[in-house]
């Protein structure tokens, strides 16, 4: 029997309980010390991710407005559940309902997914991205993180499955594992990348390479170079030390490894023989 002994007479940051369910409202998560709810802020943020990348599936839902905020979430901790919020702020009641399906049905859509995915890495042997396509993500890489966050909370808590539900929409996500899940393999992007303005800060002569960087200072990348050409941008074309923007043209060989196709003067669009 729990009794008693002193009190602190001061607040947890993040931690509250509401006062009509008597459950606990959890607001912070990154910042906890508890483990599983570091991992939901990961959830939170993959989630997030996925809903507003580019080759999302959610596309309509982000042509009505739709952004899905990572910052946003919470949730009430139950004895034997977790209810996640969201917090939609100062919509309309009727704005409020369609924001609450639509957001709803984007996560059970990625969480289907994860469904899926998991299934695939039970029961069949395959190359392990095309376990992660069958999420539906547009980057295998956020299946596998989104994964690894459910793989690890059912292990930390002692579970068989997570299972999901979503009110209104009558059905349950269960999600399980019986072997860990693997890193996608690499595959380069076969396509010509276009890189617009850029600036050389510096060449390896150990690799023949140049790090280049975006005018905003964001975003070095590395390009390997044939002989031939790292002479001619060292010794004809460009110094290092001069403050010059450049197009590139190249093709991806490795995750942060690049293959020069062509090159131009930003200011001038003049091309260089090489």
């Amino acid at each position: 029997m729990r009794e008693s002994v002193f009190e602190i007479g001061i607040g947890l940051r993040g931690i509250a309980v509401d006062e009509e369910t008597k459950a606990i409202h959890i607001t912070e998560f990154a910042q906890s010390g508890n483990p599983s709810l570091k991992a939901l802020a990961k959830l939170f943020k993959i989630s997030a991710r996925v809903a507003n990348a580019k080759g999302s599936s959610d596309k309509a839902e982000k042509k009505k407005g739709f952004k899905l905020k990572a910052e946003k979430f919470s949730a009430y901790a139950l004895p034997n559940s977790i209810q996640v919020l969201y917090d939609f702020e100062n919509d309309t009641s009727d704005l409020l309902d369609s924001r609450m399906d639509v957001l709803r049905e984007v996560l059970d859509r990625q969480f289907a997914g994860i469904e899926t995915s998991a299934f695939e890495l039970n029961t069949k042997k395959q190359p392990v991205n095309r376990t992660y396509e069958a999420s539906g993500f547009s980057n295998p890489k956020d299946a596998y993180e989104m994964m690894t966050v459910f793989e690890d909370l059912i292990v930390r808590e002692g579970l068989d499955e997570v299972p999901i539900t979503f009110p209104g929409l009558d059905k349950t996500r269960k999600i399980n594992f019986q072997a860990k899940p693997s890193k996608p393999e690499f595959e380069p992007d076969d396509r010509d990348l276009y890189w617009e303005r850029y600036e050389i800060i510096g060449g390896l002569n150990k690799d023949r390479s140049i790090l280049v960087v975006s005018e905003s200072g964001k975003g070095e990348k590395k390009i390997v170079l044939t002989a031939e050409q790292f002479a001619f941008f060292c010794d004809r074309c460009f110094s290092f030390k001069a403050y010059e923007l450049y197009n590139f043209t190249v093709t991806q060989i490795k995750p942060k490894l690049f293959k020069l196709l062509d090159v131009k003067s930003a200011s001038a669009q003049t091309g260089f023989d090489i």
